[in-house]
């Protein structure tokens, strides 16, 4: 990963509020939106999840449309214009984020993000938004200078350990679209900035808690409020930044210094427990500095802030590795942080980026039934699972759909291995092991590339292991635990990788007969490299390599 890099933006500090304000319409891709406060499923979630259900599938809505852009396909019953407006700002997004970050920031994940767009009936309006909940620790919602002119419409998002899918409701076709500006850019949903945010929290190996924070976080600048301010060349604007909450913000704008100080920097790197919204705040404020320190009148520190992100990235931060990144050490970073703050509460950032804002995009074509329903369905079960706990019913009724709509589209798109995979994670959380087994197998042999498809294969067939070895002392034999670790290992060439594969992986050898091979405890390592910070994972280590040195006991 290329981390040590020059940007070649002009950074410029204004403090005047001309232009016009962007929504999340050409930078949702990158997350430069205005988020939404985190929090738990509402009542406006299961409100929604039932709007669609109402207002998506029916038998008098229009033929679906499908396109795919990099890193995300797109399923919609909108206008084409509506639709291709969503289409631009997705890759339009994206440019703007490998603008701003390094070449190779992100992994390339292998199965993309999904959205899905439909309208509203005519006469009503769009439902109340639907918030997943990335951080329950980072609950504040975030105000700044340009929010008054954001017009937000409603959102679902559902984040899983392998992707995200968003399902977003326009106004009807016959009714006005929402614009910025009367522009023409539909305010598209701020949940599509929540695609940065999964790609930074599961990166592998994984970036710092505090680099995550401050990029994606509340008041991070991959979470923001951008506006174009000028569209050649184009001119984008970071808004002041959020210090704690708006009222704590405030007081920093009048009286040039925060009632809640700045957390000392060897404290701030450490910490690893709950982020509370001073740390959150912090974060926000050190990646800005890291980024457009140039633009506070304190040089550039860009080279060497991703350089930093190197170093820091899978192990813990100590001041020699900052002072060998920046030339100084945590008592003057302290000084330059704390100089900025009453600045960077009260003045946005322009920034020239070399990017257009209307990119090439492909043709929209007729949907087949199979990816209308592996899309939809997979979007009902996911989001049916998250509501299950507060809204049962509404969950149930989700889940319903969700069976009833993978169902139909296997039945109509013979063997689809996308399809299979997508009704075999919903019939593998509804406890319908053989029929799960069946149709991830099916998906396997069709080598669908999604990695959670693998790694419940990998899961269903260790259960069933499991229970057949409580007989024969707890222990797989040899060819069952290659039948687990078969999936496990092409799960783990996929991206995003997440650290349940390797988990499983451990369980797996810790049932094995055989003391662990030299291939085994290669794989530990390499878990341990990419997953330092995962405790459940550390321990299974711990006693697979422990196993190695001294022989088999019973566990998995």
């Amino acid at each position: 990963m290329r981390l040590g890099f020059e940007s070649g933006m002009n950074k410029q500090r204004q403090s005047g509020r001309s232009g016009r304000f962007l929504g999340a319409a050409v930078l949702a891709a990158a997350g430069l939106a205005a988020p939404a406060a985190f929090g738990v499923p509402s009542s406006e979630a299961a409100a929604n999840a039932q709007h669609f259900l109402a207002d998506a599938v029916r038998p008098d809505s229009p033929p679906w449309r499908y396109a795919q852009v990099p890193g995300y396909e797109v399923i919609s019953e909108c206008g084409d214009d509506e639709t291709n407006d969503v289409l631009r700002s997705l890759v339009a997004g994206r440019e703007v984020s490998e603008f701003l970050l390094p070449p190779g920031f992100f992994n390339e994940d292998t199965y993309p993000s999904s959205v899905i767009l439909y309208n509203a009936r005519p006469g009503e309006a769009a439902g109340g938004p639907v918030r997943a909940v990335p951080s329950r620790n980072a609950r504040t919602a975030w105000r700044t200078q340009f929010d008054e002119e954001a017009q937000p419409i409603p959102e679902s998002r559902v984040n899983e350990m392998d992707g995200t899918s968003a399902c977003i409701e326009l106004p009807p076709a016959d009714g006005p679209v929402p614009c910025i500006g009367g522009k023409g850019y539909p305010d598209i949903p701020r949940l599509l900035g929540a695609i940065p945010r999964f790609q930074a929290a599961h990166r592998v190996p994984e970036f710092p808690q505090w680099l995550v924070a401050g990029l994606v976080g509340p008041g991070g600048p991959l979470a923001s409020g951008w506006r174009v301010r000028q569209v050649v060349p184009t001119h984008l604007d970071l808004p002041t930044a959020l210090w704690v909450d708006s009222a704590e913000t405030a007081y920093v704008r009048q009286h040039g210094r925060p009632s809640i100080g700045l957390i000392p920097a060897r404290q701030f790197f450490e910490d690893a427990g709950p982020h509370a919204a001073a740390w959150n705040s912090q974060a926000a404020l050190f990646v800005r500095w890291g980024l457009f320190s140039r633009a506070y009148a304190l040089g550039s520190h860009t080279r060497a802030f991703w350089n930093f992100v190197a170093r820091a990235t899978g192990r813990p931060v100590d001041e020699a590795m900052f002072r060998a990144s920046f030339g100084f050490g945590y008592r003057e970073l302290d000084a330059q942080l704390s100089g900025m703050l009453p600045d960077a509460v009260s003045n946005f950032v322009a920034t020239q980026v070399d990017i257009n804002l209307r990119p090439a995009i492909p043709a929209l074509r007729i949907a087949t039934p199979g990816e209308v329903g592996r899309i939809v369905g997979d979007w009902e079960r996911a989001q049916g699972e998250g509501l299950a706990e507060r809204f049962p019913e509404v969950s149930s009724k989700l889940l319903d759909a969700a069976g009833a709509t993978l169902e139909t589209a296997q039945a109509g798109a013979g063997q689809d291995a996308e399809v299979s995979g997508a009704l075999g994670i919903y019939e593998a959380q509804a406890g319908r092991t053989d029929a799960a087994l069946a149709d991830l197998e099916a998906a396997v042999r069709g080598q669908f590339r999604r990695p959670l498809v693998y790694l419940a294969l990998a899961q269903l067939r260790y259960r069933a292991f499991e229970a057949r070895a409580r007989g024969h002392g707890g222990k797989f034999d040899a060819a069952q635990e290659a039948a687990v670790f078969e999936p496990l290992q092409a799960a783990r060439k996929l991206l995003p990788s997440t650290a349940a594969t390797y988990r499983m992986a451990a369980r797996a050898i810790l049932r094995g007969s055989d003391k662990p091979t030299g291939d085994e405890l290669s794989l530990m390592a390499e878990g341990r490299q990419l997953y330092w910070r995962d405790p459940v994972f550390g321990g299974l280590a711990d006693r697979v390599e422990a196993m190695a040195e001294g022989g088999r006991s019973a566990g998995g």
